[in-house]
């Protein structure tokens, strides 16, 4: 008797162990201006923002991790310096499509010889609509 109820205690102990460690891997601390995405058994559930927020890590997974400050990138485009300040404005979009910004841009000139800036800046505000970021700023220098 002493021997059944020494391991059920041992058992009662192990799995309650085993629930608050996956409860403690479930906990995501979001920082500022940081946003995750969220997936539900393998669809889109939700963003997480600022914060602390629990996500049962057996159904919910972060797929993503995005800062949505403003960044600053610099591409070489044909015989262009591009500078570009960008911000992320849609971040559910932005992760499920090319997530790159400046490369994308770049694949789309690759077949092009003579482009002018003012070609550049309207294939890169068009692009940004598609992937769902926001420009602030760009330079164009020769």
């Amino acid at each position: 008797m002493n021997g059944f109820l020494v391991f059920i205690i041992i058992l009662l102990c192990s799995i309650a162990l085993g629930f608050l460690i996956l409860c403690i891997t479930g906990i995501d601390i979001v920082g500022k201006n940081r946003v995750y995405v969220v997936e539900k058994l393998g669809i889109f559930n939700k963003l997480l923002t600022t914060g602390i927020h629990f996500n049962f890590p057996l159904i919910y997974q972060i797929v993503g991790k995005y800062n949505v400050n403003i960044i600053k990138a610099q591409n070489k485009i044909n015989d262009y310096e591009i500078e570009v300040e960008y911000k992320i404005s849609d971040v559910k979009k932005y992760h499920y499509s090319q997530k790159e910004y400046l490369k994308e841009v770049e694949l789309q000139f690759e077949k092009v010889d003579n482009i002018s800036p003012e070609e550049i800046q309207n294939i890169l505000i068009d692009k940004a609509n598609l992937l769902g970021v926001e420009i602030i700023n760009i330079k164009i220098f020769k």
